[in-house]
């Protein structure tokens, strides 16, 4: 009851030898397969983390230089990008705080922003 099958390895292109349903003629073939589907999102990923990442030490600088307040053309000189994080936090006055993971920064008006550190339950 052993049939032949002429079906060829996605990857490679060799002929699949084995169970019905194998459809990768080793486990290389498989890895690799995978590793090409999810490049491009594992990819997408790191390149907006990295960003996430410049953001909070940027903010981190700010805060180990003992500056408090900033303005928008000193976050973006350094590369900060307003356009991404990772939290927004809205208190009773109504203020926004926009967090990148533990480190934020909050409007203060006339293009001054406070820089801020999200106080954790291990602080």
């Amino acid at each position: 009851m052993d049939e032949k099958r002429n079906i060829e390895c996605p990857v490679c292109g060799s002929r699949i030898v084995g169970r019905r349903d194998k459809k990768f003629c080793d486990v290389q073939c498989r890895v690799t397969y995978h590793q090409r589907i999810n490049n491009d999102c594992d990819r997408m990923i790191r390149k907006f983390n990295n960003r996430l990442k410049k953001n909070r030490k940027i903010l981190n600088d700010f805060e180990e230089l003992g500056k408090v307040i900033c303005s928008s053309k000193q976050l973006l000189f350094m590369g900060f990008d307003f356009s991404i994080h990772t939290s927004i936090y809205i208190n009773d006055c109504g203020d926004t705080f926009y967090y990148c993971y533990d480190r934020g920064y909050v409007s203060k008006g006339r293009d001054e922003y406070a820089v801020v550190k999200r106080e954790t339950d291990s602080d």
